[in-house]
């Protein structure tokens, strides 16, 4: 697998067979044990680790509920494709272990739970694209392993 970032900040992600599988203008890339993610403002796409494309629901094989992206907007979906949450989100991430997932609308994020119900209206002001939540708490690293989740976030 082999990722090449142009001048223009497109980054175009090849497999094994050295054969193109994406391209995304500013993204970052995150690496996992299992599978690739590229995030974007506008687009989430997951490689496995032989640089081909799969989907959210092959690799969060344990949610019932999964981001999907329809004309530029990101809302939830069932694993029968049923559509959760409508998409009318800029960003969201996947639902975590713990069955919650952000929602972000013009630079603020929320809270939705695995049923679509909305935990926290977007409100937060936060300055990453992929927040981690439990309930309206929302976990902050602060490095060497130090972690803690608050709900006392910028509004």
């Amino acid at each position: 697998m082999q990722a090449i970032i142009s001048k223009e900040n497109i980054i175009n992600m090849y497999n094994n067979k050295m054969v193109q599988q994406v391209s995304i203008k500013n993204a970052v890339l995150y690496t996992y044990e299992n599978y690739i993610k590229l995030l974007s403002n506008t687009d989430m796409k997951y490689l496995n680790n032989d640089g081909n494309l799969i989907s959210n629901k092959e690799i969060f094989t344990q949610n019932s509920a999964f981001s999907y992206n329809k004309n530029g907007k990101w809302g939830f979906i069932n694993k029968e494709d049923k559509i959760i949450v409508e998409a009318k989100y800029d960003i969201v991430t996947e639902f975590n272990s713990y069955g919650y997932a952000g929602i972000c609308i013009d630079n603020k994020w929320g809270v939705v739970n695995k049923n679509g119900e909305i935990i926290v209206e977007p409100s937060y002001k936060i300055d990453w694209n992929e927040p981690e939540f439990i309930g309206k708490y929302c976990k902050l690293n602060f490095g060497y392993g130090f972690e803690y989740y608050t709900d006392e976030l910028t509004k």
